[in-house]
C-alpha cells in the first residue's frame, strides 16, 4: 500500500470502529457522508462546562507529548450551536 492508500485504510478502520462502539466516554458517530474527495462525520454534540461558563466544548487540544498547534492547521472545523427555540 502507498501512503494515501494506507491513510485511507486507517480512516476506514477508525470509522468502522466508531460505528460499533457505544460507550458513555466515546463521542457517538451519528452519520457519515463520503464524497469523492471528502469524508464528513456527524458526531453527537458534547456539552461541558468550562471555566468561562460556556456550555459547549469548542477547543481543539494538542495530543499529549504533542506537536504544538501546527497539527491543527489542517483540521477543518465547523461548530454550529443548536437553534434556539
Amino acid at each position: 500500500m502507498r501512503g494515501g492508500a494506507i491513510r485511507e485504510h486507517m480512516i476506514q478502520n477508525e470509522v468502522a470502529i466508531l460505528r460499533r462502539v457505544k460507550h458513555p466516554n466515546i463521542v457517538l458517530l451519528i452519520e457519515e457522508m463520503d464524497t469523492y474527495s471528502e469524508l464528513y462525520l456527524v458526531m453527537e454534540l458534547v456539552k461541558v462546562r468550562n471555566a468561562r461558563g460556556s456550555g459547549l466544548l469548542l477547543e481543539v487540544r494538542a495530543p499529549p507529548g504533542g506537536q504544538g498547534s501546527s497539527w491543527r492547521s489542517g483540521l477543518p472545523l465547523e461548530v454550529r450551536a443548536p437553534p434556539r427555540t
